[in-house]
């Protein structure tokens, strides 16, 4: 039985996969092996952890390994069933990831967090200045009511 039935993205060529963030907190990917990576190109957001469930159909030898550059990690992949490997959080940047043998590749490339939209900028905005006037009234009246 799959670990996350409804967390696998639709790998399309030339397309990459969006991780998904599972109840776990975890972002999962689920990789499907047989005559390459398939989604081989992957995008998760950076500082969080990501959980790649690899399923191998290929029975060449060079997937019998995954290979990742960052952490540095080398799995073993049998040939039935699912494993899975636990990327921690990691800065924005890239991840590769290639067979044993290095004839195939992947990439994870690790992005900041969306920026906020505009309407979420002005709250941001409004409650700082909201606080720091608030700040400023206090120490104003504290100031007046000393002096009597």
């Amino acid at each position: 039985m799959h670990p996350f039935p409804s967390q696998v993205g639709i790998a399309l060529p030339g397309k990459a996969v969006r991780a998904r963030t599972h109840p776990s907190g975890h972002q999962v990917v689920e990789v499907l092996i047989n005559r390459g990576y398939h989604p081989d190109s992957i995008v998760a957001l950076a500082g969080r952890p990501l959980r790649l469930t690899f399923r191998r159909h290929d029975d060449d030898a060079c997937f019998e390994r995954v290979v990742f550059s960052s952490p540095h990690i080398d799995r073993r992949i049998p040939l039935a069933g699912f494993t899975t490997v636990d990327l921690p959080s990691q800065p924005a940047g890239e991840v590769r990831f290639t067979c044993g043998m290095g004839r195939y590749s992947g990439r994870i490339q690790l992005v900041g967090e969306p920026s906020p939209t505009l309407l979420g900028r002005v709250r941001s905005r409004a409650m700082r200045i909201a606080s720091w006037t608030g700040a400023a009234h206090f120490r104003l009246t504290s100031s007046r009511s000393s002096e009597s």
